[in-house]
């Protein structure tokens, strides 16, 4: 992706915003538990957690404990806890919800773009095309940065942007796995035959340009993030060390804003409990270290790291002791420029349930808090955008950053 464009240099020392992606829809209702509602219990006999266990954020919800390690992220402030966040009309496919959450609602379908992607219309132009035999730009940072095999729709835009994607990380020594297509001798090879050929079409042209500061690019960042020089033990597991290589970038100065990491297998349809309580702890273990780290580098103050995931789990648990496809789920943000605390209100369970009788979904109801007020205050409190340009219609914003 970074061969797509070049874009203007982001300037150093901004803000940088930290997207987690928790993918297969995460179970929210044991994520933060309304262990203060009886019906809880009653409908998860074999998966609720008990009280006593739970890391308490007020009288009514508490934390999974294997969150714990959130704990003094907690206690500094640091840690916000949005409940019941999610869209009306929610929609159960993971393919479909996912595209809402990141094209930023049903509605924006229609522009095709991510809310970053607009965001970075907005804010970052694109330079003027290259002019033929131009050397490589003097500027090699991507505006946003990927891990994974596919491109978010976060990032789609408009215009073309220098969004850097890579593949996958090698855990046994923190580094990434190489880039199939630009190492690869063939593929390689006949786009060097292609940039040596005489320039005449703007397109080649423009490729001579780009590719070139892709290999600097690449080479910049293997660079940097196989010699981390980490402020903090991570965890061995890929989602930490994908975090580990962020902070290594930001703190060697990258002008990169957005970066975009996930861990999956959230899609807990039967054998949940011991299986949830696992991603929970990778999850919390590898967001604590990261968070470590920058303090330890001095840029705790300019990251932001905000989870999210398509839908939450159905209240009541299924027969695999699992639970199903549901609508709304906390999110969670966390940075030395939060403002921790419980943001929103836990969805309310029906106070009688027959035994065995699966309850109605909790709905999208004055209760629920919509995932574009999060983005908005986001756009808004930190990114220094103005929400207004990436929304239809402006949504309001939360407490969190203010």
């Amino acid at each position: 992706q970074s061969a797509m464009a070049a874009t203007p240099a982001p300037e150093k020392d901004r803000t940088v915003l930290v997207l987690v992606q928790l993918a297969g829809g995460n179970d929210g209702l044991n994520t933060v538990v309304p262990f203060a509602q009886d019906t809880y219990y009653k409908i998860r006999p074999t998966l609720g957690i008990k009280a006593e266990n739970l890391l308490k954020l007020n009288d009514s919800v508490g934390l999974h404990p294997s969150l714990a390690p959130l704990r003094p992220m907690m206690d500094a402030g640091n840690l916000a806890t949005v409940q019941n966040v999610g869209y009306p009309n929610p929609n159960r496919s993971h393919f479909t919800s996912m595209n809402i959450w990141e094209y930023g609602g049903p509605e924006e379908f229609k522009k095709h773009t991510g809310w970053i992607g607009r965001w970075f219309d907005a804010e970052c132009p694109p330079e003027a095309a290259p002019k033929p035999g131009s050397p490589p730009s003097a500027h090699t940072d991507p505006i946003g940065f990927h891990v994974g095999k596919q491109l978010p729709e976060t990032f789609l835009s408009k215009q073309p942007h220098n969004v850097y994607t890579r593949l996958t990380v090698d855990t046994r020594d923190g580094t990434f796995a190489k880039r199939d297509q630009l190492n690869d001798p063939g593929t390689a090879g006949n786009l060097r035959t292609l940039l040596d050929q005489a320039v005449q079409d703007p397109q080649v042209s423009y490729l001579s340009h780009a590719y070139p500061d892709a290999l600097v690019t690449e080479e910049k960042i293997n660079k940097l993030i196989a010699n981390p020089n980490s402020g903090a033990t991570y965890p061995g597991n890929d989602f930490a060390q994908q975090l580990r290589a962020i902070a290594a970038l930001v703190g060697a100065g990258l002008s990169t804003r957005v970066y975009y990491v996930s861990l999956g297998g959230f899609d807990t349809h039967a054998g949940q409990l011991g299986r949830h309580a696992e991603l929970l702890g990778t999850l919390a273990n590898g967001l604590a270290a990261f968070q470590q780290d920058l303090a330890k580098r001095g840029l705790a103050d300019r990251v932001l790291t905000m989870t999210f995931s398509e839908f939450g789990r159905r209240p009541d648990e299924n027969a695999s002791q699992g639970t199903d496809h549901g609508t709304m789920a906390p999110l969670f943000v966390c940075g030395a420029g939060v403002k921790g605390g419980v943001y929103g209100q836990s969805p309310l369970l029906p106070k009688k349930v027959k035994k065995g009788q699966p309850i109605d979904d909790h709905p999208f109801d004055e209760r629920a808090t919509d995932f574009r007020k999060v983005y908005a205050t986001i756009l808004k409190s930190w990114l220094g955008g103005d929400p207004s340009k990436v929304f239809n219609t402006a949504p309001s914003t939360l407490g969190f950053l203010g």
